[in-house]
């Protein structure tokens, strides 16, 4: 069978796209993936089809130069300015465009894949949304704590249905304008009018991270981590410099704050690398080294290391709560200090704390002294450590969630 698949952005959320788009490669069908230029290699890398659709967007360049995109409060209307006219609109006309030649059986896309979804339905082919974080399953009966501080339990259920009623509100103004500029008036463009119309809704999570809920519609299904980090990798092992570093000391703490905060958080990295070397732990910085700021002997900085090879190696981790990042760390056995800086991070840092595995330090009122007790915490914390352990143990021999994704929908497509 033929299908075409899309998304865009970050490696957390790019990447378990691309990982079903290359199970169902290897289970020996052809997949024809749309997306913007900057993701060509990690296509190519995957095996399957590459087609490209609107100008070349740096989101790391973009991410450097304008780094105010990261800020929760008006970041993300920044971000969907910026995907409106480079993201949504080419893959919806090149998506048409390809949908039409291919007759794939169903089309795939991230729940930033708007453009080709909308294609879908106006080609009258089956679709699959694939979400990457459980933020996105938040509804009043399936409440979870996700903001920066924590909501009183009696009070979360009537948060979350609010938070949710709004945000999708402000989405579907805007998707409807995107919808209108490009002539596709001929179906509901919300987003509950996506989500209701794709034969599957995906979440590439697992259960123990986000329960099924009964208020769950009928195409939705979670699952599990895609071991998807080796799509988006520079390198097939670990430097040479690392592994002399590894080796040549006891673990050190890493910090791994993702693809792309780790370019905009120059200061909280020093002071987590300042912070592990008051406590008497070595320290790994993956991402460039923070700048206008000393780093303090015995920490290595390396611009790229891949995590799950990386992750299982140190002493304690520390992580912004990014929906891939979290996944790596949660199967590395390895207990994790979460530094939420914004959007889904602050609801899978309260996951992460949740489970027992690690502790979240709040963005609100962060300092040195702070993360100086976390990490004291996660590094000296027996019960802490045995718990990280014991999910990693209980995630590792799962299924990879990119291949649960894939039987679903060849399921699907048999029917």
């Amino acid at each position: 069978m033929r299908y075409v698949a899309t998304s865009f952005g970050s490696a957390g959320d790019f990447l378990p796209t691309l990982a079903i788009a290359h199970a169902l490669h290897t289970a020996g069908h052809e997949v024809v993936f749309v997306t913007n230029p900057f993701h060509e290699r990690a296509v190519r890398a995957a095996g399957v089809e590459y087609v490209p659709a609107g100008e070349l967007v740096d989101l790391y360049k973009l991410i450097v130069e304008q780094p105010h995109i990261l800020r929760t409060t008006d970041g993300l209307k920044i971000l969907a300015d910026e995907l409106a006219p480079t993201f949504f609109a080419p893959t919806y006309w090149v998506g048409k465009e390809v949908i039409r030649e291919v007759r794939p059986a169903a089309v795939i896309g991230s729940n930033l894949s708007y453009g080709i979804l909308w294609a879908a339905t106006e080609r009258r082919v089956p679709s699959v949304m694939v979400a990457a974080t459980p933020i996105f399953w938040l509804t009043g009966q399936a409440p979870a704590q996700f903001l920066d501080f924590r909501v009183p339990d009696r009070f979360l259920p009537h948060v979350a249905g609010a938070v949710r009623t709004i945000g999708f509100a402000l989405a579907d103004h805007w998707l409807r304008s995107i919808a209108r500029s490009l002539g596709a008036t001929s179906f509901d463009a919300s987003v509950t009018g996506a989500e209701r119309s794709v034969a599957l809704h995906l979440g590439m999570w697992p259960e123990l991270l986000r329960p099924a809920s009964p208020s769950d519609q009928p195409n939705m299904r979670a699952c599990g981590f895609a071991r998807a980090g080796h799509f988006g990798s520079t390198a097939p092992a670990l430097s040479p410099e690392l592994e002399a570093f590894l080796t040549a000391g006891p673990a050190p703490v890493v910090i791994g704050l993702g693809s792309i905060y780790s370019l905009g958080s120059d200061d909280l990295i020093a002071d987590l690398a300042d912070a592990c070397a008051e406590i008497g732990q070595r320290c790994v910085i993956v991402g460039p080294p923070p700048r206008n700021r000393d780093i303090p002997e015995g920490t290595l900085v390396v611009p790229y290391a891949t995590y799950h090879l990386l992750f299982p190696r140190a002493k304690a981790l520390v992580i912004h709560g990014g929906a891939g990042t979290t996944g790596e760390a949660l199967r590395s056995g390895v207990p994790s200090v979460v530094v939420p800086l914004g959007f889904d991070q602050f609801g899978l840092a309260w996951q992460v704390e949740r489970l027992g595995v690690g502790m979240r330090v709040p963005k609100q009122g962060r300092t040195r002294a702070k993360l100086v007790e976390a990490l004291r915490t996660a590094c000296e914390d027996e019960a802490m450590q045995a718990r990280a352990a014991e999910v990693a143990a209980e995630l590792r021999p799962t299924r990879d969630g990119a291949d649960v994704a894939a039987s679903l929908i060849l399921g699907m497509s048999e029917q």
